[in-house]
């Protein structure tokens, strides 16, 4: 009964929560609608290519060591610094005008505390294997349920606050860092870069809080999943 009981309230936390951000359905369709804005990126489209600007970015950070490469798979839409192998591998985001703040995002990410990104490396790894052990386990009655249970909501707690943390300085500070690239690239007028940053703001008040919404729902899911398990 109170794993039933559990898998209930964290279902309404994850309504609650929602509505408290309000987070909408469509938001996703505005997200798109915004990033593929056809003036915006047509005054993009007057930079160089996403790797040029990395570059760039990544020397105004005052960083000479992270690589910079174009993602092998054309598909590929989602941008990531690799701590592994200190290097960015840059989606293909050349149609959105989001692409110089994506990109500094990324750039944002390999100056951050190299501590701070190893453990989020290695815990994010040792999290997703404690997952699918937990239900291995319960599913062959291995483990004691509620023990376990707590110890994944633990696990997702720390899970969070570390990415959430990471994730929310980046987005915070790629705005201010794209908007100083444009500026001394001498390419845009201050009227380009100010329509840019103001679609910038557009996007980052809806899609910072998706994105941490979604993160804080990672945990969520996964905890329900053991949770209804649990329950038979």
């Amino acid at each position: 009964m109170e794993y039933i009981i559990i898998s209930i309230i964290l279902v309404i936390i994850a309504i609650v929560i929602k509505f408290a951000l309000n987070i909408k359905i469509n938001d996703i369709k505005k997200l798109k609608d915004l990033a593929f804005d056809k003036e915006k990126n047509a005054i993009l489209n007057k930079l160089p290519d996403n790797e040029e600007i990395a570059k760039v970015i990544l020397n105004n950070l005052k960083n000479n060591h992270t690589k910079v490469k174009q993602s092998d798979d054309p598909k590929e839409t989602t941008s990531i610094y690799v701590v592994l192998t200190d290097s960015i591998i840059i989606a293909n985001i050349k149609n959105t005008f989001t692409r110089v703040q994506t990109v500094a995002h990324e750039c944002i990410h390999s100056i951050q505390d190299k501590s701070v990104l190893w453990f989020n490396f290695i815990y994010t790894n040792l999290y997703n294997l404690f997952f699918v052990a937990l239900i291995v386990l319960k599913l062959f009655n291995v483990i004691n349920g509620m023990i376990w249970l707590t110890s994944l909501v633990l696990a997702g707690v720390i899970y969070y606050v570390v990415r959430a943390y990471l994730e929310n300085d980046a987005m915070i500070k790629a705005k201010y860092v794209a908007k100083e690239y444009m500026e001394k690239s001498n390419v845009l007028t201050n009227e380009e870069i100010t329509k840019i940053t103001t679609g910038y703001e557009e996007i980052n008040a809806i899609g910072v809080k998706m994105y941490l919404y979604r993160l804080l729902l990672e945990v969520l899911v996964r905890t329900l999943i053991f949770s209804v398990i649990c329950i038979f």
